[in-house]
């Protein structure tokens, strides 16, 4: 239990400015992190609490019958509806309506029939809603129909397709494409299962197998909660009957129902045995399609843990493993904590260094700075004339500033050093919205450019004096293409210039970058103190394996932390074959796929039908591919010729407060191999 829960929440409602701290709020979620940190929570449990403080449940009074949602169910008063609700249940629960009860019976069909009559949401948006369900619908067809032609399936479902709602903004052109794909998929997924003897797919099936399933494993959706109870009733009836072999088969498809995160489809289908299995599907639209999507500190987990099977691969002590784990959680954290300060926008910088914005804006000439922004391609541009068309029409960030401004009682007319403050002071409170962050960053962007050219032609004319200096970087500055019209900026002149230069603008010179390329900065760096840290241990250890020119412990848990993500050490060992794989552009690309393009392209020349082969496959990546955090690559140099293979790829970025991603795809010369070896 937390202890210093209720002085928490005291202070964080002290903190916001209506004494009501609002999880949506980006300015609260920062002061709430704030608070955390000072209260000496760990990083990870911060950066959990702040992804997952919007869910809700849905609940029933068990005195009054009311039903409503809650943050946090109380068993004791209320009565579960929905676990972890949808935003369409909230919101049918704050009409006064009950959302719909699932009542565990398999209703795959007719849930499909209210996604096209726009009853109910797919699980994806667009095109690929209508190739995953129409992947299971061709399979279903294939199945009774093995020479049903792509044209026929396309043409028999068209129709369907574009007069439903799921269906907006697609051409008829996307749709054919779409459909395309499902057949292909369904093609596939029914070849699949014949050919590979692990599904042990019984011939014919008996009806109503086989029986496609969409988003069977979100924990939000029904089809989880149908699959589970319908195999739970299967183990109860094979428990009472004493089949040990049933037993063991709904046991493992319960696992992995309960454990798979990344099926998007699959299917029910009986097997030869006359028992029903499932097999899981992760379904992609195009070979470079991401395979992950995770954040900082999940990453850092599995490094984490990913340090103790490199200790054990190379018998390092106890002291040794648990120094590598230090270091790869201290590193992983501190790449976290800097992309989770820059999610919060410039704001924190500015109340590091401003403590009273008007004086600020008045001091630094702010509204002659907002006249002077680069406006993209058609050049600079004046932005306060943008600002004050907003402000007139009391719409959008206009509305917003002048509200501010009559809270801090400054009435109009106002001076566009007082429009600019009002912006300041907006994202000093945490305003991290588009408008405000572009002001901002755009003026940092300004500060930085000047210096640039200041200290440019400072280098290249160290004979001329600092006014010549000051005099030729305004020549630069306002050379630059300009927009024409109404929204022309002002030229800069010499005391615009001087503050920019100015020490006090020190602190805002790197905010637009620091805002901008805050997941670019923390992959840096976290893949530069890996490799230092390496260095450090082989000095620290050197007659302790891995040696050169293999990764150590620090860089072989990183590359075992992605290859995890990836899915990689599920496709090695095969341990998963008769469960499931992936759809990619409706081919299906399994295990032996997957491994086999592997092992061809990092030089692998062991046995990879053997279990001790495998494992050997899966140390010879870990201890041999390198992260590259410029590119993005994670590759390897091959023996023949020294030519970089790119196996995999990943890509740091920042979505807002507590949302950094970083995303898995496959390298391009996977795919190539992949897709060479599914397209045959």
């Amino acid at each position: 239990m937390i202890k210093n829960l209720d002085k928490i929440v005291k202070e964080w409602a002290y903190r916001v400015d209506d004494g009501q701290p609002n999880p949506s709020n980006s300015a609260h979620l920062y002061h709430l992190s704030q608070i955390l940190i000072e209260n000496q929570w760990p990083f990870e449990v911060i950066d959990e609490l702040l992804q997952n403080l919007n869910e809700v449940d849905i609940v029933k009074n068990k005195k009054s019958g009311n039903v409503y949602s809650v943050q946090n169910h109380n068993p004791d008063t209320q009565d579960l509806v929905k676990k972890d609700a949808s935003p369409e249940d909230v919101k049918k629960v704050e009409k006064g309506e009950e959302p719909e009860k699932e009542d565990g019976e398999l209703n795959f069909k007719d849930e499909r029939d209210q996604i096209v009559r726009g009853e109910k949401n797919p699980p994806g948006t667009g095109g690929s809603a209508v190739g995953e369900m129409y992947g299971g619908i061709a399979l279903e067809e294939v199945n009774e129909n093995p020479d049903m032609t792509e044209e026929e399936f396309i043409d028999k479902h068209f129709d369907d397709v574009r007069n439903s709602p799921m269906s907006k903004g697609m051409s008829d052109k996307d749709i054919r494409v779409w459909l395309a794909i499902a057949h292909r998929t369904g093609q596939n997924e029914i070849k699949e299962l014949k050919e590979n003897k692990g599904y042990r797919f019984k011939e014919p099936q008996s009806s109503p197998y086989p029986m496609a399933v969409m988003d069977p494993v979100n924990e939000k959706g029904s089809s989880k909660k149908q699959l589970l109870d319908f195999f739970e009733k299967k183990l109860e009836e094979a428990k009472k009957s004493g089949n040990k072999k049933a037993i063991e088969h709904y046991e493992r498809q319960l696992k992995f129902i309960k454990k798979r995160k990344d099926s998007d489809t699959g299917v029910l289908y009986e097997t030869e045995e006359g028992e029903i299995g499932f097999k899981h599907t992760s379904n992609k639209k195009a070979f470079s399609d991401p395979v992950f999507n995770s954040t900082i500190i999940q990453r850092g987990k599995i490094m984490e843990e990913s340090t103790k099977s490199v200790g054990s691969t190379y018998d390092h002590s106890e002291e040794q493993q648990q120094a590598v784990a230090d270091t790869t959680k201290r590193i992983s954290i501190k790449g976290a904590k800097l992309v989770e300060r820059a999610a919060f926008g410039p704001g924190e910088s500015i109340r590091e260094n401003v403590k009273d914005e008007r004086k600020w804006s008045r001091r630094n000439r702010g509204g002659s700075l907002f006249k002077n922004f680069d406006g993209g391609s058609l050049g600079r541009k004046n932005y306060l004339i943008d600002i004050k068309s907003t402000m007139e029409s009391n719409t959008g960030v206009g509305k917003k500033i002048n509200k501010r401004l009559e809270k801090n009682g400054i009435k109009p007319p106002y001076s566009d050093d007082d429009i600019a403050a009002a912006v300041i002071g907006l994202a000093k409170d945490g305003d991290n919205t588009g408008p405000i962050r572009k002001l901002v960053v755009k003026l940092s962007d300004n500060v930085k450019k000047s210096r640039e050219v200041y200290d440019r032609l400072k280098t290249k004319y160290p004979d001329k004096s600092d006014d010549e200096i000051k005099q030729m970087t305004l020549d630069v500055l306002n050379g630059y293409k300009s927009r024409k019209g109404d929204d022309s900026p002002e030229s800069f002149d010499m005391d615009t210039l001087d503050v920019m230069l100015s020490e006090e603008m020190d602190w805002i010179e790197n905010v637009g970058a620091q805002t901008r390329d805050a997941m670019n900065t923390a992959h840096k760096q976290i893949v530069g103190e890996l490799e230092d840290s390496d260095k450090k241990w082989r000095e620290e250890n050197p007659d302790t394996p891995p040696v050169l020119p293999e990764n150590g412990p620090n860089g072989q848990a990183y590359i075992e932390a992605y290859m995890k993500q990836m899915h990689w050490d599920r496709y090695i060992h095969g341990d998963e074959e008769d469960i499931g794989d992936m759809s990619i552009d409706g081919y299906n690309v399994n295990s032996e796929t997957i491994r086999g393009c592997l092992a061809k392209l990092s030089g692998y020349s062991g046995d990879v039908n053997s279990k001790e082969g495998r494992q050997k496959l899966f140390e010879h990546l870990r201890s041999t591919l390198k992260p590259d955090a410029e590119s993005g690559s994670i590759s390897f140099n091959s023996e023949e010729g020294g030519d970089s293979v790119e196996i995999g790829k990943e890509q740091y970025s920042t979505k807002g407060v507590g949302n950094n991603s970083v995303m898995g795809n496959f390298g391009k010369d996977l795919q190539k191999c992949m897709k060479n070896k599914v397209t045959k």
